[in-house]
């Protein structure tokens, strides 16, 4: 728990910074997903000999004087709130991934299953549990005694209503 914590600060505490080519990935398609949703609300359907296309692959028309004022329509605070947004979004995307990934490889993986030094899990080695008694595996990994209560009193209702369907089904 020690070093969890220890993760959890550096990523808390720490610069939010990657080398992650998926980041760069992830901020270019939030920013073409935006500038598509904005050319596809500025523009019309496409016309061609008088119809419209109805199919969203062929297009839409938009003029050059609309296109140009798309970018500039929008107020300074608009722009960095997108900007920001979209390099958050970003960035915490790869983050969360490779904090779940450090998580399973620096603490499960090697703190409790396989350092070299004594781990808390390595003593449930398969030669360690193949020399346990019923008794002993039932302490250590049973259901609790409620449970096992609740259990028994389910197994003995099942088959007094199996018992009173079979009555019923011979009195029919």
């Amino acid at each position: 728990m020690e070093h969890a914590r220890f993760l959890l600060k550096v990523e808390r505490e720490g610069i939010p910074y990657t080398l992650n080519h998926y980041f760069s990935e992830n901020l270019q398609k939030a920013q073409n997903t935006r500038l598509v949703e904005m050319i596809s609300s500025a523009g019309k359907a496409v016309t061609y000999e008088a119809e419209e296309y109805e199919d969203p692959e062929k297009g839409v028309f938009i003029s050059l004087k609309r296109l140009q004022n798309l970018s500039v329509a929008k107020s300074n605070s608009a722009q960095i709130v997108e900007r920001i947004h979209d390099v958050l979004a970003s960035y915490y995307k790869v983050a969360r991934k490779r904090f779940v990934d450090v998580v399973c490889q620096q603490v499960v993986e090697y703190l409790l299953l396989s350092n070299d030094e004594k781990c808390p899990l390595q003593v449930f080695t398969s030669k360690f549990v193949r020399g346990l008694n019923v008794g002993q595996l039932d302490d250590i990994a049973g259901e609790d005694a409620s449970v096992r209560d609740l259990r028994a009193k389910l197994d003995r209702d099942i088959g007094a209503f199996e018992g009173a369907l079979e009555i019923l089904k011979g009195s029919v």
